[in-house]
């Protein structure tokens, strides 16, 4: 067998950062640790680098030891030769610790000579929203009571929550600002997206921002900040050390019913007029209520922003007073709007008909739900490439899918690249293998559509039409690549479990292989962690690879994998991937 490193460089670069995912980069740089190796995975396997506060796995201990490994440059498959050949990118493996110190003056390599890994990164987020560690009392107290609330700064958990230390505050923000340092210093940075709440101290949250606000003139790197508030009473002073960021979301997370008063309302404009050059907006003010007065003057101070391409919306309760018709945003190409109060979730649909008497074109929606107002709309935007539809109310949303079917797909079908529907009702909005089924017949006809999820799974009586689905779709959709499926409601272990057990037995039929050679295609799946707790009566112990998993999911993943048979030929079969972590994302 030849040896893969006697292949030129480029082509090994372009067949690890092509073909291979991430867990298979770790293993081939463990198995083949040479400079040729480690240098054409690294740009990939780096990119990006997150540090989080709140548990083990974001102690200062570990997070210094993940910084030292990033400045880490000289070991020993390094060489001064291959420095020369390459001199764009670090010869660099599994890196070793003790060639690495931690000092007042930063994070150095031993010969303090190059930026180690930091040069091949790209993107880092910052995530300080959960300050606080998941301990075994609050599992199971929330199994006992059947509770399946995530930690989250907007949950009712402060009795359970065991928050850092200042000290362990300030070392997790030490470590972050030379990490900052040393990534500026490369010029490679090109995002950074900072995560903060109001749970963590006031003078934490101004250090932090103050390491990455800076003006857009003097930095490289795309900055998008997120601020989660429990306490309305924090608004203006947790605002005020932000500005000049590229996206902003405002989160107003906490479980009570109150109005956003004019103080609240000055401090979001006057964050705004800060970030003049804002790309992107999002705010939630879930059961807050805005005023009349406060939702114009929050308009106006949006329409000012010459920039703005992406605007979200979200809403638990009430309505949320409408734009002027005078709405300019030209340059918008992203709305999302989430509507979750069944009284009034027909708002999305006037602040639709103000977008289109604007002469607003979208390219990208996400809608909280669905009505006729919102149907309208839809069949007269044939420019959307993505499209996402979250239904929450049950008789509603069945009542109005056969039209979305019907009469919406077929004016987005010759575009639309990206499509979301999920309903909590299902029915309707599912694909099933039945003749007269909407969903079915109308996604034939989606050619170019690349992206696609949907719920196919009949609770009465009980079917996962999973395989029916994908087999339909690969005929029928033939760039598409990723099929997300949504298990809306109902057992969730057990779909998903019936799920895992049809796509593993699955093979391709004779009539779609041959459509299948040099295809990319993946099945994917959420499943949220809280599935994995397993409690005794005894409340028997959580393991330590548990503890920190409380409020997130691993993404699943199967992928499109040919074999060939002596016998049968060609014929493709879906390959488990490695699970993949996703913090509350």
């Amino acid at each position: 067998m030849a040896d893969i490193t006697t292949l030129p460089y480029e082509l090994i670069h372009e067949i690890t950062s092509q073909y291979l995912s991430t867990t298979d980069l770790k293993s081939l740089r463990l198995a083949i640790s040479t400079p040729v190796i480690a240098t054409s995975t690294a740009s990939t396997l780096f990119e990006c680098v997150t540090l989080r506060l709140g548990n083990r796995q974001g102690s200062h201990e570990t997070l210094t030891s993940k910084a030292q490994c990033l400045s880490n440059h000289k070991h020993h498959a390094y060489s001064s030769r291959w420095d020369q050949n390459y001199s764009n990118s670090s010869g660099v493996s599994s890196p070793r610790k003790k060639g690495n110190e931690l000092s007042k003056g930063g994070i150095r390599n031993k010969n303090n000579t190059s930026d180690g890994l930091f040069r091949f990164v790209k993107k880092l987020l910052v995530d300080v929203r959960y300050p606080f560690a998941v301990d075994l009392v609050a599992l199971q107290r929330l199994d006992v009571e059947g509770r399946g609330e995530r930690f989250r700064p907007s949950a009712d958990l402060r009795v359970f929550e065991e928050l850092v230390t200042l000290q362990e505050g300030n070392l997790f923000l030490d470590v972050v600002e030379e990490v900052v340092k040393n990534l500026v210093k490369t010029g490679m940075l090109k995002f950074v997206r900072v995560q903060l709440s109001d749970v963590m101290p006031y003078r934490q949250n101004r250090r932090l921002l103050s390491l990455v606000c800076k003006p857009a003139s003097s930095r490289s790197y795309s900055l998008s900040v997120s601020q989660t508030f429990r306490d309305l009473d924090n608004i203006e002073m947790f605002l005020t050390p932000i500005s000049g960021c590229d996206h902003l979301d405002l989160r107003l997370d906490a479980w009570v019913t109150d109005r956003i008063i004019q103080q609240h309302v000055d401090s979001i404009i006057e964050t705004l007029y800060r970030c003049r050059g804002l790309k992107g907006f999002s705010i939630d003010t879930r059961l807050h209520k805005l005023t009349t007065e406060s939702s114009e003057r929050i308009w106006e101070a949006l329409s000012l922003l010459p920039r703005l391409e992406t605007l979200s919306v979200k809403v638990l309760s009430g309505r949320f007073p409408q734009p002027g018709p005078d709405l300019m945003f030209r340059k918008l190409k992203t709305l999302k709007v989430i509507k979750r109060d069944r009284y009034n979730a027909n708002d999305s649909g006037r602040l639709l008909g103000v977008m289109t008497d604007s002469g607003i074109k979208l390219e990208k929606v996400m809608i909280g739900s669905y009505f006729s107002e919102v149907q309208q709309y839809l069949m007269l935007q044939t420019s959307l490439t993505d499209l996402e539809i979250r239904g929450r109310f049950g008789v509603a949303m069945e009542d109005a899918a056969p039209g979305f079917w019907k009469h919406v797909i077929p004016v987005l079908s010759e575009k639309l690249k990206r499509l979301r529907v999920y309903s909590c009702a299902e029915g309707v909005w599912s694909w099933y293998d039945e003749e007269d089924n909407c969903a079915k017949m109308a996604l034939r006809e989606c050619k170019k559509l690349e992206e696609l999820m949907i719920s196919c799974y009949r609770p009465s009586p009980t079917k996962n039409f999973v395989i029916e689905m994908m087999e339909d779709l690969l005929i029928h959709c033939p760039r598409l690549k990723t099929l997300n499926l949504k298990f809306c409601k109902g057992d969730m272990r057990e779909k998903i479990a019936s799920t895992e057990g049809l796509l593993n037995k699955w093979t391709s039929p004779p009539r779609i292989s041959e459509a299948l050679k040099g295809r990319g295609f993946e099945v994917l799946y959420d499943k949220k962690t809280y599935l994995e707790w397993t409690f005794e009566a005894n409340h028997s112990q959580v393991s330590e690879e548990r503890r920190p998993l409380a409020w997130d999911c691993y993404l699943q993943k199967w992928n499109l994998a040919g074999i060939f048979g002596e016998d049968v030929g060609m014929f493709y079969v879906l390959k488990r991937a490695e699970d993949e972590y996703c913090f509350d994302e």
